[in-house]
């Protein structure tokens, strides 16, 4: 399940037998019973399932490397080994731990490789420095390919298990710890594997449905006892949810099958990624190589705006649905896309083709709604409660649901709720009886607008600047003690990290860095003026 801001897988119920039913009109009913699950279930297998096995039966077109790829490979090594400050050289000891990565990344719970596919690369462990010195990937395009063949395996026994009686009674275990488990040797260990992963997805589901249930019953217990006046609200007791183990075999088969056409609709710009990347995570973990559409992402998430509609994306299962809505976005202001919508085509203007995006990458449908600001972008929406009949008009023929189309006019959409967030809170007792004042702020990330400084906009959005503003009204209100939340910081902007320092100290080196040719530039706080000399604690993790 993949998230991004437009910026960035028994018998039918009700049926009863009457009781003066004979035995022999009991086996009858029960056979025709039968067959109406199993006509029902083949309907299901006759189109997603028969369409996807025709396609594994043709094989898919495997991707290959071009004269592009050789050359940013062979340019990412020359910065790696003359840019890092490890000075590291790619050696065979780096090229293990590159083959080490690359297999995590595709495979981290080790369900789709075989021991014996890795084992066949492994004559290659100690090459892979050298081949992207010389901007030879093939290995990453080889390895991805088997990778994919192996998920059309794979997706094959799934729909086979899933098409079967699946019992959740037995005692079993399964490993999660990726640290401790092993590859299957065989297609029978494999085929285990995966009968026990389906039970654990099963039983998920439904505990994601008891979840649901329990946080509808305690919103309508707080809506009543809040109508009627009442302060306290009584426990709410655990409601019953479906036991339809159809509709759960419905829906994994739908997150499987979807996850096997995200992997193949995989390009060359996306394999790269995930492979320079293990490469340059064999330096160290927080250095990466980013395809261009994740560079357009990080400089979105550095400057904190973007022209497009206001709205947080998110994959599940096979539809784009939306998660949130940007405060005083376009999308929020126009007031007709709504939360949990599922976005199922984009046109482009007032009157432009609607292109279909059910069962398309997450990214391919931001960049058809990201767009320049003024320019109107029309979204087809289907409404939550309609998701599943929808999936089965797209999958099945059946009736198509209702759906909306709305308009949006693009604008510049400022990530208010990505920046910094200020909140104070009351706690303990000082000597004169009054509460302390703890102002907490919490950085996710050291931004900087570069963009607007360039255009010399004063009003240019940084995190120095947030954190100032919050510290100077904590000044105000006689704040007694700051907390500065940097739990879960992916980092950013030097000069940031330097400019938020400084509003503590009054002068000093902060960072230094080491460029190619290993000289060191301090990067120093020269402004004496200090915001805030009270009691500070920083959090880190």
């Amino acid at each position: 399940m993949t998230r991004s801001t437009d910026i960035i897988i028994s018998p039918p119920k009700g049926v009863c037998l009457p009781k003066s039913v004979s035995i022999i009109a009991f086996f009858v009913f029960f056979a025709l019973l039968q067959a109406c699950a199993y006509s029902q279930d083949s309907q299901i297998a006759s189109s997603l399932e028969a369409t996807l096995r025709d396609q594994i039966s043709s094989g898919s077109t495997p991707l290959v490397p071009t004269a592009r790829e050789r050359t940013i490979s062979k340019n990412v090594e020359i910065l790696l080994k003359g840019a890092h400050l490890s000075k590291k050289p790619t050696d065979e000891t780096l090229s293990e731990r590159a083959f080490d990565l690359y297999f995590k990344a595709l495979d981290p719970r080790k369900v789709y490789f075989y021991q014996s596919d890795v084992d066949g690369f492994a004559q290659r462990r100690k090459e892979i420095g050298a081949m992207v010195t010389t901007g030879d990937v093939s290995f990453a395009f080889e390895v991805y390919n088997l990778y994919l063949k192996r998920i059309d395996e794979r997706i094959v026994t799934v729909l086979d298990l899933l098409n079967q009686p699946i019992d959740l009674n037995t005692d079993e275990e399964i490993i999660t710890d990726r640290k401790a488990m092993t590859y299957p040797k065989t297609p029978e260990e494999a085929r285990a594997r995966w009968e026990k992963q389906i039970k654990y997805d099963i039983l998920s589901l439904k505990a994601e449905e008891q979840d649901k249930a329990i946080e509808k019953a305690e919103k309508e217990a707080k809506n009543a006892a809040k109508e009627n006046g009442d302060t306290a609200v009584a426990p709410v007791p655990a409601p019953s949810v479906s036991q339809d183990m159809d509709a759960f075999k419905k829906k994994l088969k739908r997150r499987y099958i979807f996850y096997n056409k995200r992997m193949h609709q995989t390009s060359n710009d996306d394999l790269l990624e995930i492979f320079l990347t293990a490469v340059a995570n064999s330096y160290d973990p927080h250095t990466s190589y980013m395809s261009p559409s994740s560079f357009e992402n990080f400089m979105i998430q550095m400057r904190l705006n973007l022209d497009g509609i206001g709205a947080t994306l998110q994959s599940v299962d096979g539809l784009t649905a939306v998660k949130k809505l940007v405060s005083k976005g376009p999308a929020a202001k126009a007031g007709e896309l709504k939360v949990d919508d599922q976005i199922v085509a984009v046109g482009q203007g007032p009157n432009g083709k609607m292109d279909d995006v059910y069962d398309m990458k997450l990214n391919d449908v931001v960049a058809k709604i990201r767009g320049k600001g003024g320019t109107v972008v029309r979204l087809e929406v289907v409404d939550q409660t309609d998701v599943d009949k929808y999936a089965e008009y797209k999958e099945e023929g059946k009736p198509k649901p209702p759906t909306r189309i709305i308009s949006i006019v693009r604008e510049r959409v400022q990530l208010d709720d990505q920046a910094a967030q200020s909140k104070v809170f009351e706690f303990g007792k000082k000597p004169d009886q009054t509460p302390y004042k703890i102002g907490v702020i919490d950085l996710p990330s050291f931004y900087f607008d570069s963009d607007a400084l360039r255009r010399g906009d004063p009003n240019f959005r940084s995190s120095r600047g947030d954190i100032q503003r919050y510290l100077r009204q904590f000044v105000k209100d006689n704040v007694d003690a700051v907390v500065i939340d940097l739990r879960d910081n992916g980092g950013g902007s030097l000069q940031e990290v330097v400019g938020v320092t400084g509003l503590f100290i009054e002068t000093g080196n902060v960072v230094m860095t080491k460029d190619i040719g290993q000289r060191s530039t301090p990067l120093d706080d020269r402004d004496p003026s200090v915001d805030w000399t009270g009691p500070l604690v920083v959090i880190v993790n």
